[in-house]
């Protein structure tokens, strides 16, 4: 009686497959787990500020029409005040000349700071809803941006299963699926990782858009006022325009990187797939570096993600 090759062989194959199916469980895991937060994240770009606070009537945002409003009250009176510092800067100005169309100026400058400051609720809202539009148009011609699971990451590591490779039982399948179970813990957790930091990138850019949204009346006020104070509304705009547009800059970074993990790059990364009667440390080695290149091109768009406010702020100048 053999007893290696009657006892420990069968009890090897079986453990392994077992252990096998536990790492495929915990890797098939961590990236619904993914694709759940990454698909959340994707609803909140499409959504307008006031969808992603509840709607009207909301308390969110009921609590934002009331800052607005308090603002408002606060923006009429600091309007009076800064277009008077403008008007005594403009007839003090010994440079220039008082003349008719300078005093017409100065009262268009009042009327359109007037005007901002009363609506300045849709004034800023507009700027959001126009590229939450345009992400809506980006979003209909991309590809999946979650991690297709069956088709590129299964095939490989069934490869390390006993029914698929005969080749693989005893030892070698004990040993090759115990390495298996441990890089999928490390790929899940680094996969759930980079999931919940693109989530929290997508809610922390609504907050401050929502936290934005009342302070228009008062970027509006400041219209009114003299060359230095009328720079509080150009800064004030510019910001606002460059976190309504930095939302399209994380849906880009996210569809881009998506269309490059299913494209040749990451071929080119992992390397060739072996074959179904590989040897088990190619097939594990092969599994590393697929499962390398994926966690690199994810990481790099979670980095993408959390920088899209310095790159978008650096475009809108």
């Amino acid at each position: 009686m053999n007893l290696i090759g009657d006892i420990f062989t069968p009890a090897g194959t079986y453990i392994g497959d077992a252990l096998n199916n536990l790492g495929r469980t915990i890797i098939k895991g961590g990236c619904s787990f993914y694709n759940k937060l990454v698909d959340l994240a994707n609803e909140f770009f499409l959504q307008t500020p006031w969808e992603f606070a509840g709607g009207e009537g909301s308390d969110t945002w009921q609590l934002i029409m009331n800052c607005n409003t308090v603002f408002v009250g606060i923006a009429g009176s600091l309007l009076a005040v800064f277009w008077l510092i403008g008007y005594l800067s403009e007839i003090t100005d010994i440079r220039q000349e008082m003349r008719l169309e300078q005093i017409i100026k100065i009262f268009v400058r009042l009327f359109v700071a007037e005007f901002m400051v009363c609506n300045s609720l849709n004034i800023v809202c507009g700027i959001f809803s126009l590229t939450t539009s345009v992400c809506s148009a980006i979003s209909g011609t991309t590809t999946n941006i979650g991690i297709d699971y069956a088709a590129d990451i299964r095939p490989s590591l069934e490869r390390l299963n006993s029914s698929v490779n005969p080749e693989i039982k005893g030892a070698s399948s004990l040993g090759n699926n115990i390495g298996l179970v441990f890089l999928a813990i490390i790929f899940a957790g680094i996969v759930v990782a980079i999931g919940v930091v693109i989530f929290m990138a997508s809610i922390k850019r609504f907050l401050k858009v929502l936290v934005l949204i009342p302070y228009g009346s008062l970027a509006g006020a400041a219209l009114a006022g003299n060359h230095t104070i009328k720079r509080t509304t150009e800064s004030f705009y510019r910001y606002a325009l460059a976190a309504g547009f930095e939302v399209i800059t994380m849906i880009l970074m996210l569809a881009i990187g998506s269309a490059l993990m299913k494209g040749n790059l990451l071929q080119d990364l992992a390397g060739t797939v072996p074959g179904s009667s590989a040897s088990g440390g190619t097939i594990l080695i092969y599994i590393l570096e697929n499962l390398a290149s994926k966690a690199v091109i994810l990481g790099c768009i979670a980095t993408g993600i959390n920088q899209s406010e310095q790159i978008t702020q650096r475009i809108i100048g």
